[in-house]
């Protein structure tokens, strides 16, 4: 039988990394990931004026309040393009587990957004921030926490 493929995934809720390891175990990173708009202020993100309703009775028109923060939505468009990639990479047999790593409030959109099947391959998470850790560190961390 075969050894184990595992992928990685670092993130947050402006950047990702993705790492492979190899058969010594050494991790390899086969891509990053970036996302400005998660970064961006929130002033920049909305318009200067609220948008317009009639409540259809006097013809009196209130602001509108979005149901969610831009920041929010940005961070949700993110972590459901990270869960993008990561079914492509199942479809194509990349990997055979996942584990992911991320701060608690994106490690729970990030389950919003997986698949059904990439799911079931999660062998572990953290619910911690390794994104900016140099990668003798990340590897550190991964395997201590999975033992």
């Amino acid at each position: 039988m075969g050894e184990t493929k595992s992928w990685i995934l670092l993130c947050d809720s402006s950047r990702a990394r993705l790492f492979t390891s190899n058969a010594h175990g050494a991790f390899i990173e086969l891509r990053a990931f970036a996302h400005p708009g998660s970064r961006a202020h929130v002033q920049d993100m909305v318009s200067d004026r609220p948008g317009r309703r009639s409540d259809g009775s006097s013809g009196h028109r209130s602001g509108v309040s979005p149901e969610l923060e831009p920041k929010e939505v940005e961070a949700m468009k993110f972590a459901c393009g990270l869960a993008t990639e990561l079914k492509r990479g199942l479809d194509r047999h990349a990997y055979d587990e996942l584990v992911l790593a991320a701060p608690p409030h994106f490690l729970g959109l990030m389950r919003q957004c997986l698949d059904a099947q990439v799911a079931s391959r999660v062998a572990a998470t953290f619910d911690k921030d390794f994104t900016t850790l140099p990668l003798r560190e990340i590897e550190q961390r991964i395997y201590a926490f999975r033992r």
